[in-house]
């Protein structure tokens, strides 16, 4: 009877800690853009102007593209945006996982030289 209890003891918790929904893997994007906005007391956002990413997946699960927008993108903890500032064009990537809160986030940057030239439509 012990056996059976202690069999029962460890089995039944693996089986319901093994019955969760299976990790998100963020979808990730490499874009170019002009730093529109800085994190700020009210938003802790950074914004960026991007162009269109024609590769974009919705949250459906759907390929529909994005246009070129202004959009926040909430910095990763391990990424340090401070250097930046207003009208620098850079390269970034953000990852985008449906699931978390905040489902967008910044995950990596270079600057780009002053001078190139982006395809920037909308707002």
């Amino acid at each position: 009877m012990n056996k059976i209890m202690l069999m029962a003891a460890v089995l039944i918790p693996a089986s319901i800690t093994g019955c969760g929904e299976k990790k998100e893997t963020p979808a990730v994007y490499t874009v170019r853009g002009e730093v529109k906005s800085l994190p700020s007391a009210a938003d802790a956002d950074i914004f960026i102007h991007h162009e269109a990413i024609p590769e974009f997946v919705n949250n459906r699960g759907k390929a529909t593209g994005m246009m070129s927008m202004s959009m926040g993108f909430a910095p990763a903890k391990e990424v340090d945006i401070s250097p930046l500032t207003v009208g620098e064009k850079i390269e970034f990537s953000f990852d985008v996982a449906w699931k978390r809160n905040p489902p967008v986030q910044l995950t990596s940057y270079s600057v780009l030289p002053a001078d190139t030239v982006l395809t920037l439509e909308g707002m």
